[in-house]
């Protein structure tokens, strides 16, 4: 029996779309431009308690996750391509949240709220748009998409948020991170 060693339920099922938001992506923190959400969340997975942690996973506490962790919490990102929420094989159905096309890795970061709310509104935007041109969402110029969601996004802050700085526990291990 493989199972981790914290309860909960953080992966399930991932569906596979046009495109997949790889972890490598995740990793590098890569940039589209087809981009329909950002996500800089850590890559936080729970892997079964007898494998050995992935360097590039939160928990392994390496050094060169560190230095991810140093760009997120300076305000960088990886992107979420329109691709990812489209599925390949069934028309018409959009993708949004934690089923978006993913990684193992990246999935352990896109699945928090605040990207998940903007697959969600992607999905929104591009079932809107297909209704509008009469077309599937696989048939939608992706960049369509991306002018649309630019568009609604595009509204003043109601005020200035600090960028917070990662803090640590007397440990060393850092908490949280800025999105």
């Amino acid at each position: 029996l493989r199972t981790a060693s914290d309860l909960g339920v953080r992966t399930s099922r991932i569906v596979e779309g046009m495109d997949t938001v790889s972890d490598d992506d995740a990793w590098q923190l890569r940039k589209r431009e087809d981009s329909v959400a950002r996500a800089s969340w850590e890559l936080d997975v729970h892997p079964p308690d007898d494998e050995p942690l992935d360097p590039r996973m939160f928990h392994s506490r390496s050094a060169d996750y560190a230095e991810r962790a140093l760009r997120t919490a300076a305000g960088d990102w990886f992107d979420i391509p329109y691709g990812s929420i489209v599925a390949r094989d069934a028309d018409n159905l959009l993708l949004g949240g934690r089923i978006v096309s993913s990684g193992y890795l990246a999935q352990g970061s896109l699945r928090i709220q605040q990207t998940c709310m903007a697959t969600g509104q992607a999905a929104g935007v591009a079932a809107a748009l297909s209704l509008n041109e009469d077309a599937t969402p696989r048939e939608l110029d992706p960049m369509t998409v991306v002018a649309q969601l630019q568009k609604d996004r595009d509204v003043e802050p109601a005020f200035e948020a600090p960028v917070r700085k990662p803090e640590t526990r007397p440990s060393g291990r850092r908490m949280g991170s800025p999105c």
